[in-house]
């Protein structure tokens, strides 16, 4: 008999460290999800909001549209073909 009393003492003991080390793991996968949630999602939000706005004032200020308009007429006059009527078939 006393050596079953023995066997569940330390049966116990064994469980109630195995419950500590399963309580003390899953605080550290509560943590780590918590940090890795906080730093690759919340933080980047923001600073997404900031680059769009920065690209909405960065593109009102910098663009003239009389200077731009005047490139791409420019652009379309150089690339316009004209149109050769008689254009020899050479395969006929």
């Amino acid at each position: 008999m006393k050596f079953l009393k023995k066997i569940k003492i330390e049966a116990q003991k064994i469980f109630y460290y195995f419950y500590l080390f399963l309580l003390f793991f899953s605080f550290l996968a509560i943590i780590a999800t918590g940090l890795f949630l906080y730093k690759k999602c919340y933080q980047i939000i923001p600073q997404t909001n900031k680059i769009m706005d920065l690209k909405g004032k960065a593109m009102f200020e910098s663009i003239n549209i009389n200077k731009f308009n005047s490139v791409i007429k420019k652009i379309e006059e150089k690339t316009s073909a004209e149109k050769i009527e008689n254009i020899n078939n050479p395969f006929d």
